[in-house]
Order: structure tokens, then sequence, then C-alpha cells
């Protein structure tokens, strides 16, 4: 089974990536480009990856 991903848009920017693996988890990635660190909500806080 392939891995499944939508880019998620706010207002007309890419902000992140939604991903379901083939083992059914879904995930949140944040687009790194995100120069104003805009969020979907305070439960899911944008966090730079790490260097």
């Amino acid at each position: 089974m392939k891995i499944k991903a939508l880019d998620v848009l706010l207002n007309g920017r890419h902000i992140g990536v939604l991903r379901e693996e083939p083992t059914g988890r879904h995930t949140f990635t944040y687009d790194p480009d995100n120069s104003d660190t805009t969020t979907l909500s305070l439960s899911m806080p944008f966090r730079p990856s790490a260097p």
C-alpha cells in the first residue's frame, strides 16, 4: 500500500502535509518554509525540525 499525502493550505498558503502511512497512522508535518510559523491549532504547535 502506498503512503497517501495531502497538501494542507491555510488562506491559500501551503503550511504542511498530512500523511497516512500503510499502517493507517496519520502524521502532519509543517512546511519548513512556513516562515511566519502559522499553526493549525494550539494542540499542534509549530516546532522547527532539528538541524
